[in-house]
């Protein structure tokens, strides 16, 4: 289940613990998407803190950008333990053009 951030941040995004994260990510590569990066935030009770923790992807190769997203999420996850959410920025193509979507 997505948290969604605007209401406790003032940010349009939407972010999800380790486990769903990953059932997001796979759905992505489903889809053909691209990840183009994503945020790290960390919950403290029901407060969410910025940690300023992100990754990028540049280029258009929907694998390369879902390994990079998985390896940076794992990794941390590994590193920090379950008190983080993570947000997506994902590209998605229709009818041969690219289109941003939101979180």
């Amino acid at each position: 289940m997505g948290i969604f951030l605007r209401e406790k941040i003032g940010v349009y995004e939407i972010g999800w613990k380790f486990d769903d994260v990953i059932k997001v990510l796979d759905i992505i590569k489903e889809k053909e998407m691209t990840v183009l990066g994503g945020d790290v935030y960390e919950l403290n009770g029901d407060e969410i803190i910025i940690t300023y923790d992100s990754w990028s992807f540049s280029g258009s190769n929907f694998i390369k950008s879902f390994e990079k997203a998985s390896k940076y999420i794992n990794n941390y996850y590994k590193n920090n333990e379950d008190n983080f959410i993570y947000t997506l920025v994902v590209q998605i193509q229709q009818n041969n053009t690219q289109k941003s979507a939101p979180n």
